[in-house]
């Protein structure tokens, strides 16, 4: 880690896409031009506090795309769950309407019950 004029040491781009799983030019695009600078093998490099800002950036805004993405996926999944049941609550649904009223069972008066027990 090389250190730029103001003595703060300088963090390769390329250790926070890593870190974040983005291609090097994605971390790059999402930086100021200002603060982009040559670290002495040649790599591009930011000043620390500009990485951990922009880290902490783009991890909170990777976290939020993954839980809408799950969201999205789920919302999808519940779709093609009930479209795929759809054969069969049509084939419930006709059953119910030509069976017509349920039975209903009755209990016997009490009377006829004493019958029955002597």
């Amino acid at each position: 880690m090389a250190r730029n004029s103001n003595t703060e040491v300088l963090i390769p781009i390329s250790a926070i896409a890593t870190k974040l799983g983005y291609l090097d030019e994605q971390v790059a695009n999402r930086l100021k031009q200002s603060d982009v600078v040559s670290d002495w093998n040649g790599s591009l490099a930011v000043s620390w506090s500009t990485a951990k800002a922009t880290l902490e950036m783009l991890a909170a805004e990777k976290a939020t795309y993954e839980r809408e993405q799950i969201a999205r996926m789920a919302k999808q999944m519940d779709e093609e769950q009930h479209a795929r049941e759809y054969p069969l609550r049509a084939y419930e649904d006709a059953q119910r309407q030509s069976r017509g009223p349920a039975i209903q069972v009755t209990t016997p008066p009490s009377s006829e019950t004493e019958e029955w027990a002597e």
